[in-house]
């Protein structure tokens, strides 16, 4: 599912970085999101059998979920 929401964003004309390298925590993928700079972080994680992915924006720390169908449209904007 990540694979096919980064190539969604990527055919919006959103830059995307997938971070599936195996064997990291997800705290060492976020640490390194910062560290690189990258404005949003999509978490495809726990709600995702319910359609929901979490939001992470970098600008101000908010988190939010998003309906699956909506965050290429959020995050494209």
């Amino acid at each position: 599912m990540a694979s096919r929401l980064a190539d969604d964003l990527d055919a919006r004309g959103v830059d995307v970085l997938l971070d599936d390298r195996p064997g990291l925590s997800v705290g060492v993928r976020f640490t390194d999101a910062e560290l690189l700079g990258m404005p949003y972080t999509v978490v495809v994680g726990r709600r995702l059998a319910d359609g929901y992915v979490e939001l992470r924006s970098r600008a101000d720390g908010a988190r939010s979920e998003v309906a699956l169908d909506e965050i290429i449209d959020v995050v494209a904007d």
